[in-house]
């Protein structure tokens, strides 16, 4: 058979051959993967069929997901059938039935089948089948024929036995029908080989063959049956007794003359028979020649393989032949044929006479000594080393066994030991189960037998029964044992004994949250709840049963009490209903109402859930919305697709406002889906969690496009009225204008007033009051509101100055630098129109006296807001608004720096200081280049 070591996957074993039949004992589920999950995950690495028997303590779904946890491609070898997992009663048993035949032919018919596959081999394991005990000793019989099933095949076979289905004989019995043993001890897995498993099985044989060993070749039982020798510290003078060998070999050698030495690989001579007086008393009793001797006992001898011999000669000039003795792979001595010479070779006698003169030797006697030494033909020499070859070898394999032998017999005890400790923790464990049970709240009771005849319990079940501790309190029991202290009911009914928990699961049937009632004979009730299991004997059968119940007294009594309070709540709840539906209805006539007061008032409401998006909308929002009322409420982007394009922005800017958590009120357009344009009021708030985080927005929307209507309505006949008002004013200023103009013309004609200050005077009224005149027809040409932009009103204002001051021959330019988009309203357009016609009517009648061209230039800018970049006397005015600066200049001939602006003496300046006090302004004279006025104001 192929002797290639295959992988076995367990440290403590290694490698083996095909043809190994072990065994493992086992307690628990861990004790199983911990070895079967390496072996076959070697198994299936290195291309072998694999079969794994379960356990009943293990499911074929838990072998599944062990091995997928340790192998990762245990899938892939699942999936192309490399492995299969088979329940043990499905391999060893038929119909409960253990057929030895039927698995040893289906063992050797699936080799073949594997090998056909191109797999290397078999590697089966699993465990035992509960047998019955009249198979079991077919099935220690089937263990000896997997032995030779297997030597014949690529097989290797692991055998799995739970602890706590065997007692310490059967153990004994499976442990020697194995090649070795696994077993648990201190929590690491040991082995234990059983080398004389074929020839010995119980310790007495092999201390007797010990004995025979030790009468016939002086093996020393003693010290190799003691635990406390190690293997590789053996030597030989504790494998044989010298004295019984040299005795032996003595007889030995007055039959054959052949002289004969056992010599330990140290040097030391055990046995020796027949050795010359050239050695004795010459070779080993002169320090150096000694010397020679044992080196040649040690050197000389060594490198010699078992079944061989060498032929060699020592430093002293003699014959020597050496044999080993090998046990257990170790070289512990040798069988020597020495000191002699071959019958067909010449004495060198002058070598041996230098020798004797070299070491101090007496010549004669050393030379008598070396005629003595005995001559022997090569043939005889070849067979006498055949004969030691052979006692080397019956030393050898004797101390090889019998040192393994007691080994296993030392390992066995081990093994008894272990079940003798394991018997000893059963029997804690039970002691301790039993403290266990009486310390729990919980009653317990145990039927013995499949009849529950006699059922027992914990202390609390006692209790509840009214019974002695130890009492059978089984109502199977057999007449007048029975116990009458109580009895049991369910639903209402009494049981019948067959229809107790204890005797239907004893029976093999599951009782599950069975409630019964255990009445006393003084009437008291306790109310129960528990469940039943069957407990089976090894053959699967029921043997008893043990059920657990706890006390629902109180439970019951609270269940009573909520029923009660239960059909008080229903009574209180159908009233409540009755309350509610009339709040209901109220409540719908307060949201017709209410939707008929929305109605009339076109408002609705709303609200909008932030998170989720949706909203809700009252009715009269769907209608100012146009939106079907059957929708549901639109989404935020639905609500915004409303809103009107040019209002987009504004309404977003709205609620983004509104996020600072203050309510907001805003009107704008939207369109509804027929094109129609209609505007609305919204007012809303937002509503805020804990967390300052926004989760709702409600408010209402009010349709008020009817009355934006009114409002432009109403907004349009104001605007014509105030430009009818503006025309008429107009009107009339210029009638006042006309009418100075002609007075003044009648002055004009007399010749007393020519030229006099009174016609002056006319004029500058007149164009005081074209001034105003002029601010009322830029507003009624601007439409009518009170604001007017200044600049375009005061090109016109200087241009009818410059035709009413019409100056002759001077050529005078203007100059205007006026910023656009300035309004004033009538409060500061006319003092400051009346201030620009006094200063540049000055200009035009004073200014350019005897010159012949002049230049006038007026300036009207936006300033920085009041406050920045301030002159020196200007800090009056910060504060105030916007600043204008208005300048006046001419390079006329100027004006006197003695006039005082303040105190002057002409109405017209006068005026400018008044209207400019008016304006809360400020006014500045320049006279350096003819005259600049400065004025600033702020609006």
């Amino acid at each position: 058979m192929n002797k290639k070591l295959r992988k076995s996957g367990i440290d403590i074993i290694g490698d083996f051959p095909w043809g190994v039949h072990f065994c493992q004992f086992y307690r628990t589920k861990e004790d199983l993967t911990e070895i079967l999950v390496p072996y076959f995950k070697a198994g299936l690495e290195n291309n072998e069929f694999c079969i794994w028997i379960t356990s009943q303590s293990l499911e074929v779904e838990e072998v599944n997901e062990a091995l997928r946890k340790a192998i990762p491609d245990f899938d892939v070898y699942l999936k192309k059938g490399q492995i299969e997992i088979i329940p043990c009663t499905s391999w060893y048993a038929k119909e409960g039935i253990f057929n030895s035949e039927r698995v040893l032919n289906y063992l050797a018919e699936k080799t073949n089948q594997v090998l056909e596959r191109n797999y290397e081999g078999l590697r089966l394991g699993g465990n035992s089948f509960r047998l019955k005990r009249e198979d079991w000793g077919n099935f220690i019989d089937y263990e000896k024929k997997v032995d030779t099933i297997i030597s014949k095949y690529h097989i290797i076979t692991l055998c799995t036995y739970s602890l706590d289905a065997h007692d310490i004989t059967e153990a004994m019995d499976i442990a020697a029908k194995h090649q070795f043993t696994l077993f648990k001890k201190d929590g690491k897995w040991e082995r234990i080989d059983n080398f004389g498993r074929k020839n010995i099985s119980y310790r007495k044989r092999a201390e007797e063959s010990l004995r025979q060993s030790e009468q016939s070749f002086g093996m020393k039982s003693e010290n190799i049956l003691s635990p406390a020798l190690e293997m590789e510290k053996l030597e030989l003078a504790d494998i044989i007794d010298s004295q019984a060998i040299q005795s032996f070999m003595e007889d030995f050698y007055k039959l054959t003359h052949i002289p004969i030495g056992v010599i330990d690989i140290k040097g030391n001579v055990l046995v020796g028979v027949g050795w010359q007086d050239i050695c004795t008393r010459f070779h080993r009793d002169h320090p150096d020649t000694c010397k020679y001797c044992i080196e040649s006992d040690i050197k000389l001898s060594s490198g010699v393989f078992p079944g061989e011999f060498k032929l060699y000669r020592c430093k002293n000039n003699m014959w020597d032949i050496a044999t080993p003795i090998i046990v257990s792979d170790q070289h512990v001595g040798n069988i020597f044929l020495g000191q002699f010479f071959f019958d067909d070779e010449t004495l060198d006698y002058e070598l041996f006479r230098s020798q004797a003169r070299q070491y101090g030797f007496n010549e004669e006697e050393y030379i008598a000594a070396l005629e003595k030494v005995p001559r022997f033909s090569r043939d005889t020499v070849n067979r006498i080393m055949v004969f030691f070859m052979k006692l080397a070898n019956m030393l050898s394999q004797l101390g090889y066994s019998n040192i393994k032998m007691a080994q296993s017999l030392e390992e066995r005890d081990n093994l008894v030991d272990a079940l003798r400790e394991s018997e000893k923790r059963e029997r804690a464990s039970s002691d301790e189960l039993k403290v266990v049970l009486d310390a729990v709240p919980v009653s317990v009771y145990i039927a013995h037998d499949p009849q529950a005849l006699q059922i027992t319990g914990n202390r609390l079940s006692y209790e509840w029964l009214r019974i002695p501790v130890g009492t059978n309190f089984s109502k199977s029991a057999p007449e007048g044992e029975r116990p009458e202290m109580f009895r049991l009911f369910k639903d209402g009914v009494e049981m019948l004994p067959a229809d107790m928990p204890s005797q239907m699961s004893a029976a093999g049937i599951e009782v599950n949250d069975c409630e019964l009632d255990i009445i006393y004979v003084d009437g008291e009730t306790r109310h129960v709840l528990g469940n039943a299991r069957p407990l089976y004997d090894e053959q699967g059968k029921p043997r008893g049963s043990i059920s657990a119940f706890i006390d629902i007294t109180e439970r019951k009594k609270a269940e009573e009490a909520l029923q009660k309070a239960h059909d008080n709540l229903e009574k209180l709840v159908e009233e409540r209903t009755i309350q509610l539906e009339k709040a209901y209805n109220l409540l719908k006539e307060s949201e017709r109402g209410l939707a008929e007061a929305q109605k009339m008032a076109n408002i609705g409401n709303w609200e909008w859930d932030v998170e989720t998006d949706k909203s809700y909308w009252s009715d009269e929002l769907y209608r100012i919305f146009g939106r079907n009322l059957q929708e549901q409420g639109p989404t935020s982007k639905e609500f915004l697709n409303y809103v009107h394009p040019e209002d987009m922005d504004y309404v977003n800017n709205a609620a983004k406002k509104a996020m600072n958590g203050k309510p907001y009120s805003i009107n704008y357009r939207i369109l509804l889906a027929n094109g129609e344009e209609r505007i609305v009021h919204m007012q809303s708030e937002i509503v805020f969690n804990e967390e300052n985080i926004p989760i709702r927005i409600k408010g209402i929307v009010q349709d008020i496009t009817e009355r934006k209507k009114v409002e432009n309505s109403l907004a349009n006949l104001e605007i014509t009225r105030k430009k009818e008002i503006h025309h008429r004013i107009k009107n009339n200023l210029q009638v006042i204008s006309s009418l100075l103009d002609l007075q003044a013309e009648n002055f004009r004609n007399m010749k007393c007033v020519k030229d006099s200050d009174v016609v002056n005077a006319f004029r500058e009224s007149q164009n005081r009051i074209m001034s105003i005149a002029l601010i009322h027809e830029e507003l009624h040409e601007g439409g009518g509101e009170n604001t007017l932009c200044f600049s375009p009103y005061l090109e016109k204002l200087v241009e009818n100055l410059f035709r009413t001051y019409s100056l002759g021959n001077v050529e005078i330019s203007l100059n205007m630098d006026l910023e656009e988009n300035i309004f004033f309203d009538m409060d500061t357009a006319v003092p400051l129109g009346i201030i620009v016609n006094e200063l540049v009517s000055n200009s035009l009648k004073h200014a350019f006296t005897g010159r012949s061209k002049g230049k006038i230039q007026i300036k009207l800018i936006n300033e920085e807001k009041a406050g920045n970049d301030l002159s020196k006397g200007e800090e009056g005015l910060a504060g105030k608004g916007t600043r204008y600066t208005l300048t006046v200049s001419d390079d006329g001939v100027g004006i006197p720096e003695k006039i005082d602006l303040e105190n002057s003496g002409t109405l017209g300046l006068q005026l400018v200081n008044i209207l400019v006090d008016q304006l809360d302004g400020k006014i500045e004279l320049k006279t350096d280049r003819g005259t600049e006025f400065n004025i600033t104001i702020n609006v």
